[in-house]
């Protein structure tokens, strides 16, 4: 088995090797050696981000370790050609009831993330996946993703003209809604457009932040992993993902919990009126994010029910999360 000898030859012999998991963007296995559990994962190099994604959480997880972080992966073993990491276990469980301590806890770490800013290793940092430091260049983002998507109706033949008509239309209001926020910004905040992040608001970041990529272990500590698409961020960015993720962050009975982390940003009406519009167009990425499987499925006429899923899920988060960003912007307008 090739993965037995890729690790070999980094001098690590491991007695077992079992498979748990093969995602859009890498494949992880369970590595056991001398009774000691430890994680492998493969990335994926071929994808419209071109990024390096080893590189980019191997660096990011030095630099945490090296700042004093506890509650993330070690890096054990690397190849960069083979573009394999092998990593510390975590042992910890999925969180099946988000609360308050929960969203306290993360709001920590995000916070004492900004701590490094001075360390040693700073300068290994590249930007975050996507990154973007002005309202214009978030809308080049967005645009680019349901351009992808537009494009990618006219190789949708083979799915039956129900499942084409309902992809087709959600893509049509989502073009709709996206013209209608570019507009608004171009007209009411075109002050902004332009405006870069000033060196506050540039953070460091997971990024793909979420309890989607955290454990809780059995001392309720919460345990950070994939950091694939870490480094420098848009703090306003990171909060409307935060308010966005489909797995759930922050909502409307844990704004309030929030409010730590928003202090530390909003100090003008310039700030929220970015937070706002950066709401109102991430609602768009995260919706075009849950159609990737529409790029990556292989043999799509054996995969019509894959398809399916994600259109319903996709069109089910378009029209709820509205309301969620909406409600947001309402706290946003009473507390600052």
């Amino acid at each position: 088995m090739y993965i037995y000898e890729h690790l070999e030859l980094e001098g690590f012999i491991p007695d077992k090797i079992s498979s748990i998991s093969k995602g859009k963007n890498n494949r992880s296995f369970l590595v056991i050696k001398e009774n000691k559990k430890f994680l492998l994962k493969y990335y994926k190099r071929d994808d419209f981000i071109k990024r390096n994604r080893l590189k980019a959480e191997l660096n990011f997880l030095n630099l945490m370790i090296k700042g004093g972080f506890k509650n993330v992966p070690i890096p054990i073993k690397f190849n960069i050609e083979k573009n394999w990491i092998l990593l510390s276990w975590m042992d910890g469980n999925n969180i099946k009831k988000i609360n308050k301590s929960h969203i306290r806890k993360l709001i920590f770490f995000v916070n004492e993330l900004q701590s490094l800013r001075n360390n040693e290793l700073i300068n290994t940092i590249q930007n975050a996946s996507e990154a973007c430091f002005n309202l214009n260049d978030h809308i080049k983002i967005v645009f680019f993703r349901l351009n992808l998507l537009e494009k990618r109706l006219g190789n949708l033949s083979f799915l039956p003209s129900d499942i084409y008509e309902k992809f087709k239309k959600l893509i049509s209001l989502m073009i709709y809604e996206f013209k209608k926020i570019s507009l608004e910004i171009k007209t009411k905040d075109k002050n902004l457009l332009f405006l870069n992040l000033n060196p506050r608001q540039k953070i460091l970041s997971q990024s793909d932040i979420g309890f989607h990529n955290i454990f809780i272990n059995n001392n309720d500590d919460l345990l950070f992993y994939d950091f694939e698409y870490a480094g420098w961020d848009d703090c306003f960015k990171m909060i409307s993902d935060l308010v966005l993720q489909p797995e759930g962050c922050l909502d409307s009975k844990f704004f309030q919990i929030s409010k730590p982390l928003l202090n530390n940003y909003i100090k003008t009406i310039e700030d929220k009126e970015r937070l706002k519009q950066t709401i109102f167009l991430y609602r768009i990425k995260w919706t075009c994010i849950l159609l990737n499987n529409f790029f990556y499925i292989e043999k799509e006429e054996r995969k019509i029910d894959s398809y399916i899923l994600s259109l319903a899920k996709a069109k089910s988060y378009f029209n709820n999360s509205e309301n969620n960003a909406r409600d947001f912007i309402e706290f946003l307008n009473v507390n600052y």
